[in-house]
C-alpha cells in the first residue's frame, strides 16, 4: 500500500504523538506488512516463472524462495490445471 504525501504527513504526525514504545510497535507492524508484501511478490514472480517452464532451481535462485516453497507453488499450479 502506497501513501500519498498528505497521508505520509498524517501518519508521521500520528507517530510523533506516540510514546517510544508505541512508535516501535507501529513500526514493527509496518515492517511486517512490507515483508509480507515482498514475500507475496516473490511468490507471484515464482508462479509466473514456473508457468513459463523455468526450472525450479532457477526459480529458487532468482526469487530467493526456498526449494520447498517453490515446490509447493509448482504443486499449486499442477492442481489448478
Amino acid at each position: 500500500m502506497r501513501l500519498d504525501t498528505a497521508e505520509e504527513q498524517a501518519f508521521q504526525a500520528a507517530i510523533d504523538t506516540m510514546g517510544l514504545t508505541q512508535q516501535e510497535e507501529v513500526m514493527e507492524i509496518v515492517t511486517s506488512w512490507g515483508e509480507k508484501a515482498a514475500q507475496k511478490t516473490r511468490e507471484e514472480i515464482a508462479l509466473n516463472l514456473l508457468r513459463e517452464g523455468i526450472a525450479t532451481e532457477v526459480v529458487v535462485r532468482v526469487t530467493g524462495l526456498t526449494q520447498q516453497q517453490v515446490q509447493q507453488l509448482q504443486t499449486q499450479l499442477t492442481q489448478e490445471n
